[in-house]
């Protein structure tokens, strides 16, 4: 009875009960099952291997006979004639990055070239141009051998890095700080108006960031930097990089500076919630970007240290000082659990399970926008706080929204990896969700009706996940008939005789495909100054995924034909912002690069 109960639970953030037959919620165990796998899995960072680079002498000379036991000085030798020798090689020979034998009071390399030796680099090292080229900075400071980086060229390898750290006196505020105001000034961007583009384009859709705490702490990079506050803004001015051809140098120059920041930042830093939303950013950019893996690595490692800080956990009792900061807590997680899924339904091996745990019904949802985007020292008004287990019909707000449409796309996603198991109970299951997928897209198009725009994400998820699940049921019910899965890039006929289940499916496809095909027309119909500059990576996936199957059905169903044309301009158009528009959708779709 337990598990029955448990199993009741996992729709009731949709408020519908009653959907499942009674034999259903038992066998819903297997669905729960897929839970062990990752609930006790850990997902690991990927650190730099250690250096062995220690200083190499020659074979010893010395021999036990010769042994004196006496206190040896740092940079003594046994006779008082032998030469004395530094710690760290001089910078002359660091900047041209050749071998220094640290000899004093100058070394060989130097005295043969007769040039200034000096030993006491790390003095100036702190001291940051703001008008050295990104490429010079990077090239001196973070090596790469054998495609892994190193740490900063001001990290000595000889010494545990913390240690290093301390003897250089690096200022790892002062020197991430710097990095994002060089960063700025070869982009000629300015830092209010990177702000107000990433606030306009990708804020609406991911609001996991408060808008006033982080302008009032990023305009005093130059003054009081923060490294965890120059990452967040390093990785917003990478997510608003537009994909133009002769900038895809300079966009993954600026991808390997993030990465290696990210990185470097969890080696060194406590975990934090701001190391979270660099990472968040870090991943939209990847999954934009088509780079699904490493966005799946990127959002297992702030599910990890979202666990450390006990994001997922919510308790409504307790009293933070600031509510404020208790609501971002809450969406950092929320952010972290939208952009697992989204990333698992890109990814090319779907069977890996979700990073981020489905939170419980009593988890806070997102209360409105505007009443979040007030001064962090603004009192609480009291305000109703929605949870996962608010009834679909009650309006909430457009992040709310998705994340409800997220968690039934979850639950579509853990289907289909035992869709392979008993197909009369997987299908039951499959009615049911699609139940409930039915009466909240009736409820998001009711709430703004006539406007796809005001729950544009929410809208592209839950098509998605419709569009996910018909698929699924397809290849469920065609297990005998591999060339009717809309998996397949190049399906020639379908069987003569089709089940009841097969024929929902197939209008239920083309009904998603209408539906798509319509919001992408209007869209593409709107002014050039009335369209979204940045197209939601929801709506682009859900896009590129109902033009593949519009294109299955084109090549599949006899007599049926559909107008692919709305999709290939919508795409074209997300093209200008995320790389992955140009991978998502295959090459016969009006010429569209693989």
């Amino acid at each position: 009875m337990s598990s029955m109960a448990g199993d009741q639970s996992t729709f009731l953030s949709a408020g519908v009960e009653g959907v499942y037959p009674p034999s259903v919620y038992r066998d819903l165990s297997q669905v729960h099952q897929l839970k062990q796998p990752y609930e006790g899995s850990s997902t690991g960072a990927l650190t730099p291997r250690s250096s062995s680079s220690f200083s190499s002498f020659g074979p010893s000379t010395t021999t036990y006979s010769s042994l004196k036991f006496r206190p040896v000085m740092h940079g003594d030798r046994s006779t008082p004639n032998a030469p004395r020798y530094s710690a760290n090689a001089c910078a002359c020979c660091r900047s041209q990055k050749r071998r220094c034998d640290k000899t004093l009071p100058s070394c060989s390399r130097c005295t043969k070239m007769k040039t200034n030796c000096s030993y006491h680099w790390d003095q100036w090292a702190p001291q940051f141009n703001p008008h050295l080229s990104l490429a010079d900075f990077l090239v001196f400071h973070i090596p790469v051998t054998g495609d892994h980086m190193w740490l900063p060229g001001t990290l000595e390898s000889l010494q545990p890095y913390q240690q290093n750290m301390r003897a250089r006196g690096l200022d790892l505020d002062r020197f991430f700080g710097g990095l994002a105001m060089t960063t700025m000034v070869e982009q000629n961007q300015s830092l209010a108006g990177a702000l107000d583009s990433y606030f306009a384009n990708i804020h609406p859709w991911l609001p996991v960031i408060h808008e006033q705490t982080l302008r009032t702490r990023a305009f005093q990079l130059g003054a009081a930097p923060e490294a965890e506050v120059a990452l967040i803004f390093l990785a917003m001015l990478l997510v608003l990089e537009t994909r133009r051809q002769d900038s895809m140098g300079k966009e993954s120059q600026l991808y390997s500076l993030c990465r290696y920041l990210f990185s470097f930042l969890q080696m060194s830093r406590s975990p934090s919630l701001e190391f979270v939303q660099a990472g968040l950013l870090l991943a939209v950019y990847e999954l934009g970007s088509g780079q699904s893996q490493a966005a799946s690595l990127t959002i297992g490692t702030c599910a990890r240290v979202g666990y450390l800080l006990r994001l997922n956990v919510d308790d409504p009792h307790h009293t933070d000082p600031s509510w404020v900061r208790s609501e971002e807590q809450r969406r950092v997680w929320l952010g972290v659990y939208i952009l697992d899924r989204l990333i698992h339904q890109v990814e090319s091996t779907p069977s890996t399970p979700h990073a981020a745990e489905e939170p419980p019904v009593t988890y806070r949802l997102p209360i409105d926008d505007r009443e979040w985007d007030r001064p962090p020292e603004s009192p609480s008004r009291g305000f109703e706080e929605p949870s996962f287990s608010t009834p679909i019909h009650i309006p909430l707000c457009y992040f709310a929204r998705e994340i409800q449409a997220v968690r039934i796309l979850g639950h579509v996603q853990m289907l289909s990896r035992i869709s392979n198991g008993d197909r009369e109970m997987v299908g039951e299951q499959m009615d049911g969700v699609d139940g409930v997928l039915l009466q909240f897209m009736q409820r998001l198009f009711e709430q703004t009706p006539g406007s796809w725009e005001v729950l544009c994400g929410a809208n592209a998820t839950a098509l998605m996940a419709a569009l996910h699940l018909h698929k699924t049921r397809l290849a469920l019910e065609t297990q005998t008939h591999p060339q009717l899965q809309p998996n397949n890039p190049y399906p020639h006929s379908i069987p003569p005789s089709q089940s009841p289940a097969t024929e929902r499916s197939i209008l239920a496809l083309r009904s998603i495909i209408s539906m798509v095909r319509d919001i992408c027309a209007k869209f593409s119909a709107l002014d050039r100054h009335k369209k979204l500059r940045c197209v939601p990576l929801p709506s682009l996936i859900c896009t590129g995924e109902t033009a593949r199957v519009a294109m299955w059905l084109n090549q599949t169903i006899p007599g049926v034909r559909v107008d692919v044309e709305p999709f290939r301009l919508v795409i074209a158009y997300a093209a200008r912002s995320w790389g992955l528009a140009g991978m998502c959708v295959p090459c016969q779709l009006g010429g569209m690069v693989c």
